[in-house]
């Protein structure tokens, strides 16, 4: 219900004109729209070239639109390309603007060269932590989940529990992002690393230490975590991403 209101916000912005996504000058936080793209057969080539002619990743181009982040598939979801277009302090303007011809532009070319593409929006880190975070990482654990009812919240604060817990065990923390509207997931993560070795390298922490983190972060164990999330699910999916070359 949360996100339906929400929605139904988005798209009354949008009647006048405007994103109901503002600027975070005074928070840490900044909205994104996240686009997963599946190329249609013998089209994977030609839509990585249009995804990597948008620009720097993270920047403005002259048309004041923000290139996204771009992410391609590894092993996982069934998408074979990943978008995270910066929205703060970005508004959906008239059709007349150069940012939204540009919008529509893209956005023609790509429908030309997909048969699947799921569109949401969520509110994640401030861009410029987000920009450190791709700056050095080759490897994405990017995870998507859908809750059940009524979990929406107890799911969020089980993602920001593990921070806690991967933290206080010497690991990569996941970055958080959080639906606004749009397709059916309700809280995504992303975890950044270096490379397929070192997300895979064990914990510099011994298993009583683990297990301490785990109960104090308020899981019972390290042996609750994976049972205690997926009690709050309806759907997850868990995909590998590296960078575009």
């Amino acid at each position: 219900m949360l996100k339906l209101i929400k929605l139904g916000l988005v798209f009354l912005s949008l009647s006048f004109g405007l994103l109901s996504v503002q600027a975070h000058d005074n928070t840490n936080v900044t909205a994104y729209r996240v686009t997963t793209l599946r190329a249609m057969p013998g089209a994977w080539v030609e839509l990585k070239a249009l995804i990597e002619a948008q620009g720097e990743a993270g920047t403005h181009g002259e048309d004041r639109r923000f290139a996204p982040f771009r992410l391609r598939h590894s092993q996982g979801d069934h998408w074979d390309f990943m978008l995270i277009q910066a929205l703060d302090d970005f508004r959906i303007p008239l059709p007349d603007t150069p940012e939204m011809a540009a919008d529509k532009a893209f956005k023609t070319k790509v429908a030309k060269l997909v048969d699947f593409s799921e569109e949401w929006f969520v509110e994640g880190p401030h861009l410029d932590e987000l920009l450190k975070a791709f700056d050095g990482a080759g490897l994405y654990h990017i995870e998507m989940f859908r809750s059940k009812a009524g979990a929406h919240d107890a799911l969020l604060k089980q993602r920001q529990d593990e921070n806690q817990y991967l933290k206080a065990t010497g690991q990569i923390e996941n970055k958080i992002f959080t639906a606004i509207a749009g397709a059916d997931w309700d809280v995504m993560t992303i975890g950044f690393h270096e490379s397929l070795k070192s997300f895979a390298a064990d914990a510099p922490a011994t298993n009583a230490e683990k297990d301490k983190a785990a109960r104090d972060a308020g899981f019972d164990g390290t042996s609750d975590l994976a049972p205690f999330l997926r009690n709050l699910l309806v759907g997850h999916n868990d995909t590998l991403a590296v960078a575009m070359d």
